[in-house]
C-alpha cells in the first residue's frame, strides 16, 4: 500500500493478514487501519489492534440487518469527513472502558 493510506475492511476478517497489516502499520504503510471484521471473532482482548494507536476497531456493525446498510453508510460518512477534516471518529471506543466493571 502507499505510504500514508488509510485501510478500511468492512467485509470478512480473513481478507487481512494481522501480522502482515501490523508489519505494514509499522512502515506506514497503511498509515492507519479501520477494521470491521476480524479472522477470529470476537477479537480477543490482548490482540495488539485494541492498543494501536492507528487501528480503528468497529463493533461489526456491517452486517446485513433491517435498517443496518443505511445507518452504517450514514455511520461511515460521518467518521469519513471527520476524518477528512482532521478529527478523532465521532464513535470511538475505548477497550479500558468496555472492561470496567467485569
Amino acid at each position: 500500500m502507499k505510504s500514508g493510506s488509510l485501510l478500511v475492511n468492512i467485509a470478512r476478517g480473513g481478507l487481512i493478514d494481522d501480522q502482515a497489516l501490523l508489519e505494514g502499520l509499522a512502515a506506514g504503510r497503511p498509515e492507519k487501519a479501520v477494521l470491521d471484521a476480524f479472522s477470529t471473532e470476537p477479537l480477543p482482548g490482548d490482540h495488539p489492534y485494541w492498543t494501536h494507536p492507528n487501528v480503528i476497531v468497529t463493533a461489526h456493525t456491517s452486517n446485513a440487518g433491517q435498517g443496518t446498510a443505511s445507518r452504517s453508510a450514514e455511520q461511515f460518512i460521518r467518521n469519513l469527513r471527520r476524518y477528512l477534516a482532521g478529527e478523532p471518529p465521532g464513535d470511538e471506543v475505548d477497550p479500558e472502558s468496555l472492561l470496567e466493571g467485569l
